[in-house]
């Protein structure tokens, strides 16, 4: 409500907005498990071999500018020539990779099972790894419809958002270029709740979280299968 000649809003319509987006900000919510928030799990190493890890390509679609069109024209209608102006703004995306290897790094050194190199460092072993994250509908597309039906969303009441994630590796000898292991996550499922003002940047962060997860259980994986004993 705005008071009277201020063009303000009032003390009481103030604290109604904050309220709705605070309200709205903490509807959005991705509960990770509590095993993916802790560390990976310390081995000892029972070789000195050394790995060096490639792979872990990942691509999405970034925002690379605006394009904005405007039309004139003229119409006639019951005798009457009138001008109309149009205009509007089309977002032009590119689909860029990168790469995931150097978390991998990161968590498979954690493990304490083998001493991970650098980039183009000589090692006895090469990892060529995969991860990949995808929504997952599933049960929620009828939730969401007939939540929708009550126009909650509109109000920033959360609705059920789903995905799922894996990641795969194969380990090759350096020197003879054999397949010495492979080892894969399958998939792994995690669902959360958004909001119709949030959804694209939860989705985003989701699908982060699930390529995360995944590739900490792939070093777990990896480590155990190698090393065994912690």
């Amino acid at each position: 409500m705005l008071s009277a000649g201020s063009g303000r809003l009032s003390p009481g319509s103030r604290m109604r907005r904050l309220v709705l987006v605070a309200w709205i900000s903490a509807s959005a919510c991705i509960s990770v498990p509590a095993r993916y928030q802790a560390p990976v799990t310390r081995y000892r190493p029972v070789t000195a071999r050394t790995i060096a890890i490639e792979g872990f390509t990942v691509g999405s679609l970034q925002p690379t500018g605006y394009t904005t069109t405007t039309n004139v024209g003229t119409a006639f209608a019951g005798g009457t020539t009138g001008v109309y102006l149009g205009s509007g703004v089309a977002e032009r995306e590119q689909y860029v990779l990168s790469s995931e290897a150097e978390t991998f790094r990161t968590l498979l050194a954690n493990t304490g099972c083998f001493r991970v190199v650098a980039p183009g460092s000589p090692s006895d072993l090469v990892l060529i790894g995969q991860v990949n994250s995808v929504p997952n509908m599933g049960w929620t597309i009828p939730v969401q419809f007939l939540e929708g039906l009550t126009l909650t969303p509109i109000f920033g009441v959360p609705v059920p958002m789903r995905g799922s994630g894996e990641a795969s590796a194969n380990i090759y000898d350096h020197t003879s270029g054999e397949l010495v292991r492979s080892v894969s996550t399958g998939k792994i499922p995690l669902t959360g709740w958004t909001t119709i003002y949030t959804g694209h940047q939860d989705g985003q962060r989701g699908l982060a979280t699930l390529r995360g997860m995944a590739m900490h259980d792939l070093a777990e994986r990896l480590a155990q299968a190698t090393c065994g004993e912690k």
